[in-house]
């Protein structure tokens, strides 16, 4: 199998995996802008949108007649960190991964597979991403004394007076910086 072989099949599945959702766009040797302005090629690039969120793909597919060296998931993952919003990292191939290289890529971040394993399954959990949740804090500020170093004056906040102040709704925040 050439290059372009591993390339076209890999191409094949994603799209067939991914072929019901029609915000998605899949690009084959796609050249993308780095941080220092420089572009870099990717060979299978996926983007696509769940629930509004961009999600963006990096495949790297290797043809190589002997077993990925830890070198070569070192130079992907040093070119995925130069270019902003990589959300997920593949690496594909068809003849194995050296022992360093697994290591290396479990602790980028980078999903190794086997050509011959790659399955739409697979490819559908890629874009499975955590919503980062609302988190909702209530305090309740009965008694509270502020006492100023500068002034022996003591005042004491209760929830009416920082809700409404003079009709206004105010935050503790803007209370505090009002009488200082």
């Amino acid at each position: 199998m050439k290059q372009f072989q591993i390339f076209e099949t890999v191409v094949n599945i994603v799209q067939t995996a991914l072929k019901e959702n029609p915000n998605t766009e899949i690009l084959q040797n796609f050249k993308i802008e780095n941080t220092g302005g420089r572009e870099r090629e990717i060979d299978v690039f996926v983007k696509t949108k769940v629930n509004g969120m961009l999600v963006q793909i990096a495949i790297e597919c290797k043809d190589f007649a002997s077993s990925v060296t830890v070198e070569k998931i070192e130079a992907f993952h040093s070119k995925c960190l130069r270019i902003p919003k990589i959300d997920k990292k593949v690496f594909v191939t068809k003849t194995g991964y050296q022992a360093d290289a697994k290591i290396a890529a479990a602790e980028f971040g980078i999903d190794l597979y086997m050509l011959s394993d790659l399955k739409e399954e697979e490819i559908k959990k890629w874009l499975i991403v955590d919503v980062p949740q609302p988190v909702y804090i209530t305090r309740d500020l009965i008694g509270l004394s502020v006492r100023f170093v500068d002034r022996s004056t003591k005042i004491q906040i209760t929830p009416t007076d920082i809700a409404e102040i003079e009709g206004h709704k105010i935050q503790l925040i803007e209370f505090m910086r009002g009488m200082v």
